[in-house]
């Protein structure tokens, strides 16, 4: 038996990468257009494919 971590790929890391960034686009958008109904529907949607991208993801994270 080895006592060596499992070190995520790098594949993995680009991908969680991405998701925090749509995360953090979908919350500053947000917190930048309070006024505008549409825009702030549209802002909604980086932070549900980010959702979407972790989900799929999950069993290669764990």
């Amino acid at each position: 038996m080895s006592n060596v971590a499992n070190v995520p790929s790098g594949k993995l890391e680009k991908l969680v990468f991405v998701a925090y960034l749509l995360h953090f686009f979908s919350a500053f958008n947000g917190l930048l257009s309070p006024a505008l109904i549409v825009t702030a529907f549209l802002t909604g949607w980086p932070s549900i494919i980010a959702l979407i991208i972790c989900y799929v993801w999950r069993d290669e994270a764990a």
